[in-house]
């Protein structure tokens, strides 16, 4: 019985931290204006930028977004695409599941006629990203590659003239 008893405790202490920990992750992040999911738009500067980010499981602890230039305007993000890429908002601890804006992207980011794309990530509470940044290289606007990032999750535009 002492036996039983000490396999069983054995067990329940092996399996405890599978019990507390976090859930997986489901952080969605989905890039409204300009669109995710229609890319190529063409828009004047200064071009809003709208987001949705939510997470039903746990929530968002921060998402981040990234502006990259498209120098060849080939839709692929480059070695020297990837080199530009700044982040132009971080938003905290908003889980919502519909259209806010994170930021306006200006002159001081933007330049007239040229392509972008806009990267959104987001962490959860868990400290697990929406996709790898790091695996962006290669990427088009459609997502789905390596890095793990949804077609919603990235943008690209081309600038037109000032508003």
């Amino acid at each position: 019985m002492k036996t039983l008893i000490k396999i069983l405790l054995i067990c329940l202490i092996a399996i405890s931290p599978l019990l507390l920990s976090w859930t997986g992750s489901e952080a969605t992040i989905e890039i409204v204006n300009p669109s995710g999911e229609l890319d190529n738009s063409e828009l004047n500067i200064p071009v809003k930028l709208d987001v949705k980010q939510f997470n039903n499981i746990q929530g968002i602890a921060y998402a981040v977004y990234y502006l990259l230039d498209d120098i060849l305007a080939d839709s692929v993000i480059s070695s020297d695409d990837y080199a530009t890429m700044k982040e132009v908002a971080r938003i905290d601890k908003i889980n919502i599941e519909r259209a806010f804006t994170a930021t306006w992207l200006k002159t001081d980011n933007l330049e007239q006629e040229k392509y972008y794309f806009v990267v959104g990530v987001g962490v959860d509470l868990n400290g697990e990203t929406s996709c790898d940044t790091t695996l962006l290289e290669g990427e088009t606007y459609a997502g789905g590659g390596a890095s793990g990032i949804q077609n919603v999750a990235i943008a690209r535009f081309k600038t037109g003239g000032l508003r």
